[in-house]
């Protein structure tokens, strides 16, 4: 393996996903690409994220954690099935769904023709991707989780709940306060949200590395960092607003290198 590349939340915005896609020249064999989750909701080209996905599901080269939207379509789903008569569709999960996103992807799914077909064989993917993953790389520690891990060390993962790698905030929130000894790397909270720039982020002495660069915001776009050279990809920003466009940046702590 010559890189171990990191992708940050694609939010349905296929088009920024191509050609960061295009840019990091993926080479199987010799690469690993790990997906922090969130696939899909917000963007307009949800459909062709599910069908990437579902194109390179199930590779050994390939490993796409779940996050708390591929969450929320799945519950949709299983609590729509056993929908009762009088229930509160109001705070029912389909529409918490609809609410944060969700809207757009079930309109394009609908419009695809292909709903039928491909939603089933959506969330039997998302059934099946991880909530968080480990490896070491170099003779360094990693967990992987979409949202947060706990930040005390003596809280093994096997003691975290599945709310805290698909939903919480405390690690982007309190990022500097991180005690553990493995790197955590995370998506879910886009950084611009948080005031800082639209490029992946070092923090607590490149001990946590944050990934989501806000794919579906204006001026946002969606980030590759190669864990082993440090080097970082970046989409294309937003027509016409200047955008995090595809330099490679310097980030914090001297953790990312700008490519040659």
């Amino acid at each position: 393996m010559e890189r171990y590349l990191v992708i940050g939340d694609l939010h349905g915005e296929f088009s920024r996903f191509q050609t960061l896609w295009r840019k990091v020249g993926f080479r199987a064999g010799q690469d690993c690409a790990l997906f922090l989750g969130d696939y899909l909701d917000r963007g307009s080209g949800n459909v062709q994220v599910m069908d990437w996905v579902l194109g390179h599901f199930g590779r050994d080269d390939m490993v796409f954690l779940r996050g708390n939207h591929d969450q929320m379509l799945l519950d949709a789903c299983r609590a729509e099935s056993t929908a009762q008569e009088g229930d509160d569709w109001f705070d029912s999960p389909k529409a918490l769904w609809l609410e944060n996103g969700g809207s757009e992807t079930d309109h394009q799914l609908y419009a695809s023709g292909r709903r039928e077909e491909l939603l089933p064989a959506w969330l039997e993917a998302v059934r099946k991707m991880p909530l968080c993953w480990q490896e070491t790389l170099r003779g360094k520690r990693y967990i992987f989780a979409h949202a947060s891990v706990n930040r005390d060390p003596a809280v093994p993962l096997t003691a975290m709940a599945p709310e805290d790698f698909l939903w919480s905030r405390d690690l982007a929130f309190h990022r500097k306060e991180y005690r553990r000894e493995e790197i955590a790397v995370i998506g879910h909270t886009p950084l611009p949200a948080l005031g800082l720039p639209a490029r992946p982020q070092a923090f607590s002495g490149g001990k946590v590395l944050m990934m989501d660069t806000g794919s579906y915001l204006p001026g946002g776009c969606i980030s590759c960092l190669d864990l082993l050279s440090g080097e970082v990809w970046q989409s294309d920003g937003t027509t016409g607003t200047g955008g995090a466009g595809g330099r490679l940046r310097r980030g914090l702590c001297g953790f990312f290198r700008k490519r040659h």
